[in-house]
């Protein structure tokens, strides 16, 4: 009987620093009150017919579209394109990737911060995401969520912001997950801050 209410001593002891442990590590920050996180789970699947499908963001919940997401594919499914299309936003680019009008969206990490817009060579309204055009595929299919900074104009003010978005690795299906917006104007936000 000594035995086991020293062993259930030592158990629950054990436990104790386990729990601390574990508490210890939880992170206690809390969301910044001047960003604005929104959910949004917006997806948009291509059929194999060459008819856009569409899907409409209002970021700032005002009941104005702030971009569309939109999906197309040929019969053969050889061919397909994933893209955003700003009507109130602009969306951080890799200039140096083209599809006939588009940009491709330039992704970055959590934590990161994209530079302040300064020239229409970093922020465009109309990108892809992911292109299908066999031999030269491109974006972000198949890889998983991924972050996109944004710009979207409430009048005259500039917002900065984020999108995570994730492409199938087919290239049909683009989904606008969530992002979030810094409220004061011309402020810049890190990726995944909420």
């Amino acid at each position: 009987m000594k035995n086991n209410i020293q062993l259930s001593t030592k158990l629950i002891a054990a436990f104790m620093l386990l729990s601390g442990l574990i508490l210890s590590c939880k992170k206690n920050e809390k969301d910044d009150p001047n960003i604005t996180y929104k959910t949004f789970n917006k997806s948009v699947t291509s059929q194999l017919d060459r008819d856009l499908k569409k899907d409409s963001i209002d970021i700032n919940g005002d009941g104005s579209t702030d971009m569309f997401v939109l999906a197309v594919s040929n019969e053969a499914a050889d061919t397909s394109i994933c893209y955003l299309s700003g009507t109130h936003a602009y969306m951080y680019i890799d200039s140096t990737q083209t599809y006939f009008i588009t940009y491709k969206l330039k992704n970055m990490a959590s934590g990161q911060q994209p530079a302040l817009l300064s020239t229409k060579t970093e922020w465009y309204n109309i990108v892809f995401a992911a292109v299908k055009a066999t031999p030269n595929n491109r974006g972000f299919a198949g890889v998983g969520d991924v972050y996109i900074p944004i710009i979207f104009l409430d009048g005259a003010n500039k917002h900065y912001g984020w999108i995570r978005l994730n492409v199938s690795s087919d290239y049909r299906t683009i989904k606008v997950i969530d992002g979030a917006y810094h409220i004061t104007p011309d402020t810049p936000i890190k990726m995944g801050d909420k």
